[in-house]
């Protein structure tokens, strides 16, 4: 999840995606002009993958296909299959529980070492939590109380995910259940992920 879109991501999608302004008249146009009158199944399920990969910070094409491929074997609803494995990435629980500001800072954090799994150090961003782990950053004290101070100052605590519990202070959360629903910044439903099974 990019820290702000920008005009060529929305040109990309064919979607605005700032919510907080509108697109003045000219970017309209340009995006009007460019999207087809008819709408195929493989345009259809292009427009998904490109709204998924930008909303959790630009994964590969390659990636995605891994992560259909694993959705499409499990029992569960095709859509939450995909979200459940989408949050359960080791990147996207540390963006969630406001330990970094970006996706490509928990990368960088994940490369470099810094992050721990039930006390093991993993340097996967991909890694796919269970219920119950515990991830912990491994950085010196002083580091934690800013992540709480920053995560205070723009106002994210009170809008922390209730699928993890965080502790600021010795900067380690626990993993507790997979969230049954995501707020995108645009529309996307359980049954368009569904598209992209076929």
């Amino acid at each position: 999840m990019k820290k702000q879109y920008l005009l060529k991501d929305c040109r990309r999608v064919l979607e605005n995606l700032w919510l907080t302004r509108s697109l003045s008249k000219r970017q309209l146009k340009v995006l009007q002009k460019k999207k087809p009158a008819k709408e195929s199944h493989f345009i259809a399920k292009l427009h998904l993958t490109r709204l998924l990969s930008l909303f959790y910070g630009g994964l590969s094409a390659a990636a995605l296909k891994k992560i259909i491929g694993k959705a499409t074997q499990t029992k569960t609803i095709f859509g939450k299959a995909i979200l459940s494995f989408l949050e359960r990435r080791l990147d996207m629980v540390l963006y969630r529980s406001h330990f970094v500001t970006s996706l490509a800072e928990a990368r960088q954090l994940i490369s470099h070492g810094f992050v721990e799994i039930n006390g093991k150090p993993v340097t996967i961003s991909s890694y796919t939590l269970q219920y119950g782990d515990v991830f912990s950053l491994n950085l010196p004290s002083r580091t934690f109380q800013s992540f709480e101070a920053r995560a205070e100052k723009a106002n994210l605590l009170p809008r922390r995910s209730s699928h993890l519990e965080v502790n600021y202070k010795v900067g380690a959360g626990v993993f507790l259940f997979t969230p049954q629903q995501v707020d995108f910044p645009f529309q996307m439903t359980l049954t368009q992920l569904a598209k992209l099974a076929r």
